[in-house]
């Protein structure tokens, strides 16, 4: 119940989450910023298509460094009933951003559109 309420009620917030970071996995606090920022942004600027393969690079990044640092210890599988999940899903995730790094955002991006009127 307690965990559905921080679900519901937006989580631990700005310090709460990097104060986790720093005494619970030991990430220095400009680290967890980043971190934040990161997929906070990065998943904005993708889902528009702007800045795709910037903003995918640096999830991919987190993606792996949550896999080293907090999935992997777990083993590979999600373990839906608890919290020791596997690598799995961030490793799906990982492989989703070395996508759009490769490949970018597609044609119904923004990053198409200004592309076409820049270099026409």
């Amino acid at each position: 119940m307690a965990l559905s309420r921080h679900i519901i009620h937006g989580g631990h917030g700005w310090s709460g989450t990097i104060a986790y970071f720093s005494q619970a996995m030991g990430i220095p606090e400009v680290l967890s910023a980043l971190v934040i920022l990161g997929e906070f942004f990065g998943g904005i600027a993708i889902l528009l298509g702007f800045l795709t393969r910037p903003a995918a690079l640096g999830l991919a990044i987190i993606m792996a460094g949550a896999a080293i640092k907090v999935s992997l210890p777990n083993g590979f599988f999600l373990d839906l009933k608890g919290p020791a999940d596997g690598v799995e899903y961030v490793f799906v995730l990982f492989l989703i951003s070395l996508y759009f790094v490769i490949k970018g955002a597609g044609t119904l991006s923004l990053d198409n559109i200004i592309s076409r009127k820049i270099f026409r």
